[in-house]
């Protein structure tokens, strides 16, 4: 098979291509008649009733003068009313008034008839004054008004409009495009953009593939035609190949900074940015210029779980304002809960520490950085523990989703324990409601803390580098990714979000500006005094001593307490219980006395005798209500609740593991079994962590009776919900 390279263009005219010879009349016969036939063809809708008034008057005198029977157009007129009934009906069906409906035409056929009737029976002259005529000119005159003005007409105009400029752009693109090395291209569509225009072009022609076509030097071409920068021109492949996407912004987008909606309720992104607001959906940070659409981040996805976001930017380039921007999205919903961790220049940081539920913000607070660290990656193991069947968790108000901000990445991956938290925390976040951000200068795997963390990296957000080669350090080699330095003309806050492995989509913008200290003090000082603070879980109650010594001063109190610095660092394993392994004596000391402030507990206030009564009941009425929310829902089959029943009424309880044993389920399951029992008031748990055990509620009586209850019809479950009393 052989392709012709040189086959005849579908997009005519050519600039090479020689003008057609002039007609004439006399040798192609185009008369008048077929002058005015096309001219009446081009608008039909608005031309033809031109053509067909004197046209109507003239026939009605002719038979009035012939002697017809009013009666023959009368009938006539009948018909053709009811068949345009039916034409008008038929054609204007969805077409949401683009057209004339049937009742329309019917009206304009039965009017005109009505006339015509009467001209031939009378003549188009009878009246006094010839009213007949006025009446025909008077009609005439006010329908083809209301025809004018008619949405049909008018969407038929616009139509005609939007051909004849199409038609223009491509003949434009075809003497454009030898200029640009493009010829042979086509023009395939175009967008007018807020700051200039969009085109999507057709390369196949050029006998080169659009991966060989080299955007800068079409950029640069075409910013010597237009006399406009060449790095407001971009020139990238399609996803389809053989395509290439031109997008020219004529206009300064970076004239104006984009106001953050939460301090201007005018701005057009005011609903983009809601409060209060979930991470169900991904959070927008800012806007792409151009286009005017949001610049989105998603931080968790109900397929993919958590994410591992890693933002990489030179000094300078606006880290600082994009983090604020991610920083009042996380506060602002009601399902997450964000942990900060800088060690080095932590100005802007301290300004959103009161929405944080835990910070380590200091080049003092490497041991607070250990610990919120450690209860990170001890919470990834401890949700995946007593986890349910869902391939992951989907955070909520009562389970959030947990959101560790790391800036200054480098700072914290020189720690060799938080460098191995770091790792552990890439690896496991995603099915257990945890997301990771990270913001450092270079993305090479020493500066952020490794090969294992940096091959977890789910999305990356470049900024400006000083070198073309840095953002293939986030990316990879493969990856094509426009410059951001060029693209923001060097200003700052302008970056570029892409999915790793996503197949090298990417969109880009500039982030809201978020970055006077006022600014920030009001969405603090508002949200604060209004924002719930965090109770820990239920699946995280094991971790009730790790959590209390990140979120009060106790940790603080260790990290000046050790203000060494870095010098003898241990790893830190056992993640869920947080031990430390063998060091030197001097380490051990000092570990011990940090364990030992930690452990202390703030000084709270005697209750006042009458009111211990009503603070016991109302915890007793929050753990039910806890209970009731997390395990109410569970259906416990009839077997499964035979084979408990005895566990549970042996003297020392049981475990969940034994549970597991005995009904060969996994452990997760046997403790959300046993959690069910909880809230139906069949079964309590007695101590915590390796002591927990889950008896009957009522321990003087030896047995329960337990009663399954039937599911309702239609519900789908295959046991019965569990329900019981003592006996």
């Amino acid at each position: 098979m052989t392709l012709d390279r040189q086959r005849r263009c579908a997009f005519p005219p050519h600039p090479e291509t020689p003008a057609p010879p002039a007609r004439t009349a006399g040798l192609t016969g185009d008369s008048a008649v077929r002058r005015l036939a096309r001219w009446a063809r081009h608008a039909p809708a608005e031309r033809m009733p031109l053509l067909a008034v004197p046209a109507i008057w003239t026939a009605a005198g002719v038979a009035h003068a012939a002697g017809m029977p009013g009666w023959w157009p009368a009938a006539a007129t009948a018909v053709a009313t009811l068949a345009g009934f039916g034409i008008g009906r038929h054609r204007s069906a969805g077409t949401r008034g683009e057209r004339l409906t049937g009742g329309e035409v019917a009206a304009i056929t039965a009017i005109t008839g009505v006339w015509v009737t009467a001209a031939v029976a009378f003549g188009p002259l009878a009246g006094p004054w010839h009213l007949l005529t006025l009446t025909y000119a008077a009609g005439t005159v006010g329908g083809y008004a209301w025809l004018r003005r008619h949405p049909a007409v008018r969407a038929a105009r616009a139509r005609r409009d939007q051909a004849a400029a199409w038609q223009a752009r491509k003949t434009a693109w075809h003497s454009l495009a030898p200029g640009l090395g493009l010829h042979g291209s086509h023009l395939l569509a175009y967008e007018d953009t807020l700051l200039g225009d969009a085109m999507l072009i057709d390369t196949r022609g050029t006998g080169r593939r659009a991966s060989q076509i080299s955007g800068r030097d079409v950029a640069e071409r075409l910013g010597e035609i237009e006399m406009i920068p060449a790095g407001r021109i971009d020139v990238t492949p399609d996803a389809i190949p053989g395509r290439l996407r031109v997008s020219v912004r004529r206009k300064d987008p970076w004239a104006k900074p984009l106001a953050h909606p939460a301090i201007d309720p005018a701005s057009p992104y005011a609903g983009r940015v809601p409060v209060p607001a979930t991470c169900h959906v991904p959070v927008v940070i800012g806007a792409d210029p151009e286009t005017g659409r949001p610049l989105p981040l998603t931080l968790w996805d109900p397929h993919e779980g958590g994410k591992v976001i890693m933002i990489t930017a030179k000094k300078g380039s606006g880290k600082t304002v994009l983090m604020s921007c991610i920083r009042e999205r996380v506060t602002a919903c009601t399902d997450a809960i964000l942990l900060q961790v800088n060690l080095s220049m932590v100005r802007h940081d301290r300004r959103w520490a009161p929405l944080a539920a835990a910070n380590a913000l200091g080049r003092d607070q490497a041991g607070q950085a250990r610990r919120i660290l450690q209860f990170t990656a001890s919470a990834a193991f401890t949700r995946s523990e007593a986890g349910g069947d869902d391939r992951l968790i989907t955070p909520g108000p009562g389970q959030p989703l947990i959101v560790l901000v790391i800036d200054e990445i480098d700072m914290v991956a020189a720690d060799p324990v938080c460098r191995e938290l770091l790792a552990r925390i890439a690896s496991k976040c995603r099915n257990e409601a945890i997301t990771l951000i990270a913001a450092g200068q270079r993305a090479t795997a020493a500066w952020v803390g490794g090969a294992d963390l940096r091959a977890n990296v789910d999305i990356a957000v470049l900024g400006r580098f000083a070198r073309r080669g840095e953002a293939r350090k986030a990316t990879g080699d493969d990856t094509e990714l426009p410059d951001m330095g060029e693209y923001g003309e060097g200003h700052p806050g302008v970056f570029l979000v892409t999915e790793l492995g996503g197949g090298g989509a990417w969109q880009r913008g500039r982030v809201f500006n978020l970055d006077e200290p006022a600014a920030i003090d009001q969405i603090v000082t508002t949200r604060a005094a209004t924002r719930p603070g965090y109770v820990l879980e239920p699946a995280l109650a094991a971790l009730a001593g790790d959590w209390h010594a990140i979120t009060t001063s106790a940790g603080h109190h260790a990290d000046h307490a050790d203000h060494g610095g870095m010098a003898g660092v241990v790893v830190m394993t056992g993640l869920a219980g947080g031990s430390v392994i063998q060091g030197s004596g001097q380490i051990r000391a000092r570990t011990s006395h940090a364990r030992a402030l930690a452990a202390e507990l703030a000084v709270v206030p005697q209750l006042p005798p009458e009111m211990e009564q009503h603070a016991a009941r109302l915890l007793a009425e929050r753990q039910a209500q806890a209970l009731a929310i997390n395990y109410g829902d569970i259906t416990v089959p009839d077997q499964i609740a035979a084979a408990l029943l005895p566990l549970l009424a042996a003297p020392g309880g049981t475990t969940s593991s034994r549970a597991a044993a005995a009904i060969g389920r996994s452990r997760p399951a046997a403790h959300r079994y046993l959690s069910a029992l909880r809230a139906a008031g069949i079964a309590r748990l007695d101590g915590s962590g390796h002591t927990a055990r889950f008896r009957l509620a009522n321990p003087g009586e030896p047995r329960a009776v337990l009663t399954v209850v039937p599911p309702a019809v239609g519900s789908g479950d295959a046991g019965g919900t569990v329900a019981g009393h003592g006996q």
